[in-house]
């Protein structure tokens, strides 16, 4: 089935690097406020990548475990459930945090911490810069709130997002990306 994902967007927001940094030191204080420090922050690639990095950071956490994670193809096909890469044993005394950018479907985030608790006897604590009322699942932690018919473009994301947009005609979509970025 071909994907009109960035066709069934209605609205845009772009999210800069100087929110990103702002949400992670936000949401480092409400984590470390309600559970303390995570002992491992665990990150959907690609998505989550820059965001664990920020929250390492803040919450002063240096193991991180990389999972690899894709629910659409490059081409904008759906694949029938979220593709996950090898999911390594965690041992954690306290909790992991898992991380993604934005809940949107939440069936990444879902599958990650599915497959974290098959294999661990952890405590898992989600946590996400952005949220679709739609999501299947509600993160921990959660920096903003988007309507289902947004798409929310993180800044670093800009050329990716322009292709998609080009590829599909989706005309007020690069227009937003002109205008924003």
């Amino acid at each position: 089935m071909v994907l009109n994902f960035e066709l069934s967007k209605k609205r845009f927001v772009k999210i800069s690097f100087k929110e990103m940094k702002k949400f992670s030191e936000d949401l480092a204080t409400e984590i470390l406020k309600r559970y303390g420090a995570p002992d491992i922050i665990v990150y959907a690639q690609r998505g989550g990548m820059l965001i664990a990095r920020l929250l390492s950071d803040a919450l002063d956490v240096r193991d991180m475990v990389c999972v690899s994670a894709r629910y659409y193809s490059k081409s904008n096909t759906r694949y029938a459930s979220v593709k996950t890469g090898n999911v390594p044993r965690l041992d954690a005394k306290g909790y992991v945090l898992v991380v993604d950018d934005i809940a949107d479907t939440g069936k990444t985030l879902k599958k990650i911490c599915g497959d974290i608790r098959s294999k661990s006897m952890v405590r898992v604590v989600t946590c996400t810069f952005g949220m679709k009322p739609q999501s299947v699942i509600k993160p921990d932690f959660c920096a903003f709130r988007v309507s289902n018919d947004t798409w929310a473009i993180f800044e670093y994301e800009e050329f990716e997002t322009t292709r998609n947009f080009s590829q599909t005609g989706n005309e007020a979509g690069l227009r937003f990306i002109k205008q924003n970025f």
